[in-house]
């Protein structure tokens, strides 16, 4: 499977969760697209999404969703006659940074919710998808993109994580943000669950490292035992609840997988828990062990 074919099915995965709280809490809701000449099979994506939109169909009632496609050039669409009646479809050609906020004004979008895809490149303007509280962005870029991507997704007040997706012959950056930490929460859960023997590998923008990692249910723990020591360091410190709250906010990886790290890193001797004994619950305090010691 390729890195275009594993951000296919992480989008579907992340559409999925966005359509069950959006069709429950809201009269309507939109899904916009954006690409630019260098996206890797648009038409592909557009078909995956409006199939999953499709599916959400006798779930919607009298609520409505519309999809927006902004590309440089027409990407081909579905045939109207075969989309749900609650479902609408807007294609616009042209840049996405001008395109995409007129797009979204013409869909009606303002104060509901908004699912953005964007596989371009600058990064669309985030501001066009009104508060973060009711809108999540799944971002395909350059591999080295995330310094940059990450300071655009919190300068819009969003919860972020960015992955690299490497394969035989290329890797990409997938970087995801949202308004709510559930959702972050959630999207790490996917990330995880994606089919392990596609071939593709993740890698963890903030591990010094880089080392590519297999997709598992219980991902290699080498780069999260380096980055919660490199934390440690810098703090001095912390209970496990920050440490939970930092391996979510800023690794690839899930805040239950932090527990089985700590605790492999006390056994080494690594850290210190305060209280020594007993469960490591969340107000337990971590800190680094002197080199030597």
């Amino acid at each position: 499977m390729s890195v275009a074919a594993v951000t296919r099915e992480l989008l579907v995965r992340c559409l999925d969760l966005w359509l069950a709280e959006a069709v429950h809490g809201a009269r309507r809701g939109t899904v916009a697209l954006c690409f630019d000449e260098r996206s890797a099979k648009p038409a592909a994506v557009v078909a995956a999404t409006v199939e999953t939109m499709t599916e959400f169909a006798d779930r919607l009632g009298r609520r409505s969703l519309t999809l927006v496609v902004v590309a440089p050039a027409a990407v081909p669409g579905p045939d109207p006659a075969t989309l749900p009646a609650q479902v609408a479809v807007h294609a616009l050609a042209g840049p996405v940074a001008t395109m995409l906020p007129a797009a979204l004004v013409a869909a009606k979008a303002a104060g509901a919710p908004v699912f953005l895809f964007a596989d371009a490149a600058p990064t669309p303007p985030l501001t066009a998808l009104g508060p973060a509280r009711s809108a999540d962005a799944l971002l395909v870029g350059p591999a080295a993109g995330w310094a940059e991507c990450r300071d655009s997704l919190r300068g819009h007040g969003w919860l972020s994580c960015g992955v690299g997706l490497v394969g035989e012959a290329e890797e990409r950056l997938l970087a995801f943000g949202t308004g709510a930490g559930k959702r972050l929460a959630a999207f790490k859960d996917e990330l995880w669950a994606v089919d392990a023997d596609t071939g593709v590998r993740y890698r963890d923008p903030a591990d010094p490292h880089g080392d590519p990692i297999a997709i598992s249910l219980t991902p290699r723990p080498g780069p999260l035992r380096r980055e919660l020591l490199a934390r440690l360091t810098v703090t001095g410190g912390g209970t496990v609840t920050e440490l939970r709250d930092f391996a979510l906010a800023e690794t690839i990886y899930r805040a239950v997988d932090v527990t089985h790290e700590l605790t492999h890193l006390v056994g080494a001797g690594q850290v210190a828990r305060e209280p020594a004994h007993g469960r490591l619950a969340g107000d337990v305090q971590v800190t680094p062990m002197a080199p030597g010691r």
